[in-house]
């Protein structure tokens, strides 16, 4: 009774109780979530703003970067960046739906809705995308992408909305 006594008072006193541990647990995701979140805002940001380099920096630049979209699979952030180059000019990119699971301090899962809208004539897609992300050097980055379209008919959500 008296070991457990004295390891309760030691655990209060150097606030390692379990509640505490949880807490911290929570703004260290926090943090994490908000750090995801502005990545993906800078990188719409950069697609809207027809800035390319600035875009790819939301990118682990490496040859194991993988981008899966019907029909098929790019790999390496070179080949991506050539992809992109063909389609950025002109269009407004956003992010809705944002869902960040932190899987560990340098690991997180991002699911998202994409919007883009053509600035000429407002055609507008949107669909799904699911990030495998992680922090390198300091940075998140990505290291998958899995994006999925969805029909013409669903309906535009903006970020106003």
């Amino acid at each position: 009774m008296a070991r457990l006594l004295i390891l309760t008072v030691l655990l209060t006193a150097f606030g390692c109780t379990g509640r505490d541990h949880h807490h911290a647990r929570s703004i260290g995701e926090m943090r994490i979530q908000a750090e995801l979140n502005h990545m993906m805002h800078a990188s719409a940001d950069a697609w809207t703003a027809d800035d390319l380099d600035a875009f790819m920096l939301a990118f682990h630049n490496s040859p194991d970067l993988t981008f899966a979209i019907p029909p098929g699979i790019t790999k390496g952030w070179q080949p991506l960046k050539e992809r992109y180059a063909k389609s950025i000019n002109n269009s407004s990119l956003y992010f809705t739906d944002i869902e960040t699971t932190v899987i560990t301090e340098d690991t997180a899962l991002v699911f998202a809705r994409f919007h883009n809208v053509a600035k000429a004539d407002a055609a507008y897609s949107t669909g799904l995308t699911t990030l495998l992300c992680k922090k390198i050097d300091g940075n998140w980055v990505i290291v998958h992408d899995h994006s999925s379209g969805l029909p013409a008919d669903t309906p535009r959500k903006d970020p106003d909305q």
